[in-house]
């Protein structure tokens, strides 16, 4: 079921979340699927976009389940535990364990540091999104700006320097530099560094 939602809202939110829970958590799921869920999800693949967003929309559903759309999530699903958020919970507790399922929590006195931390990067993510709006294919920008609204922010940046170097966009030297910092400031590899090589300067 969670087909139809996704295909009358293929951008709606928690779309990623919904498709995967049905695909491997509902009654209809093959055999051994949430097995391959768990597998999936703790030890996910570089590339496998789809988890990372999946994980990053659970992480947000959890926040304020009040946000999941009417009853998408059980239509899909058909869980048994009563809530949406009994499910989610119960989702994250046996894919992640005792892991926090948001940035920041359980951290006490920094947790105030952390939301402002991760208001900072969005706003950085968003900034750079605005700048670069003639550089970027529409869908690109759209899946970005969706990558930065659950917080995949890392993916965010790696995907903008990734679209870029695709294309061999020139770039301001501005904008190689605030993607720069902001690959410092998260402390990720050098995947974007190495994305930029190609895209020659502009101007």
């Amino acid at each position: 079921m969670s087909a139809f939602y996704g295909e009358r809202h293929p951008d709606g939110p928690f779309a990623t979340l919904i498709a995967v829970a049905a695909t491997y958590c509902s009654p209809d799921a093959y055999d051994g699927a949430y097995e391959d869920l768990i597998s999936r999800a703790r030890a996910p693949d570089p590339g496998d976009q789809e988890i990372r967003a999946f994980t990053a929309e659970l992480q947000q559903a959890l926040a304020d389940p009040g946000q999941l759309p009417g009853d998408e999530l059980f239509d899909a699903v058909d869980y048994g535990d009563g809530s949406d958020e009994a499910f989610l919970r119960r989702l994250w507790q046996d894919l992640y364990g005792d892991q926090p399922s948001t940035p920041g929590a359980g951290a006490g006195p920094h947790r105030a540091v952390d939301a402002a931390y991760y208001e900072d990067l969005a706003g950085r993510l968003y900034g750079l999104l605005i700048g670069l709006d003639e550089q970027l294919d529409r869908e690109d920008a759209r899946q970005l700006h969706h990558f930065i609204e659950v917080g995949e922010y890392d993916l965010a940046l790696e995907e903008i320097a990734g679209a870029l170097a695709q294309a061999k966009t020139p770039i301001a030297d501005q904008e190689r530099s605030d993607m720069l910092a902001l690959t410092a400031t998260m402390n990720i590899d050098n995947l974007v560094p190495r994305a930029l090589g190609f895209c020659p300067r502009a101007g």
